[in-house]
């Protein structure tokens, strides 16, 4: 099952998918600006997060993916300037991307806490899987 959020959809609430085990996917329209506290904490099944183009977001909460141990990579969109404590603790398999160059201050000081890999920078000099999406670096 995936979730996909109407267009007029500007947050995702703290909470909103709390240890919903039913949610293996989801698109993030552009038009969100936040994604809550807590919002896919526990998501089990959750494997795939998808910013749509133009994203707007600017700030992931605290603890907003933790504990979504089955979630293999994200891509952070360059409009991102906040990204709150533990928000991605306890995804063990989890590869983060994001398009910016490096980390923005204003972001908690454990973001990343399980210490995952990152890579920054995500741009042109990539390319992506045809069944994951995942990106890899262009030799």
């Amino acid at each position: 099952k995936y979730t996909n959020f109407s267009g007029d959809t500007y947050q995702i609430y703290e909470y909103a998918f709390y240890n919903n085990d039913n949610i293996t996917s989801v698109i993030i329209p552009s038009t969100v600006t936040s994604i809550g506290i807590y919002a896919f904490y526990g998501c089990n099944s959750l494997t795939s997060v998808t910013f749509e183009e133009g994203s707007s977001l600017t700030s992931i909460g605290s603890s907003a993916f933790e504990s979504c141990g089955s979630l293999i990579f994200i891509i952070i969109p360059s409009t991102v300037t906040s990204i709150g404590s533990y928000a991605f603790r306890y995804c063990y398999d989890l590869t983060i991307y994001f398009e910016v160059e490096r980390q923005p201050s204003g972001w908690g000081s454990s973001w990343n806490d399980s210490d995952r890999p990152v890579y920054w920078g995500l741009n042109k000099n990539w390319e992506y899987d045809e069944v994951t999406g995942e990106p890899t670096p262009i030799e």
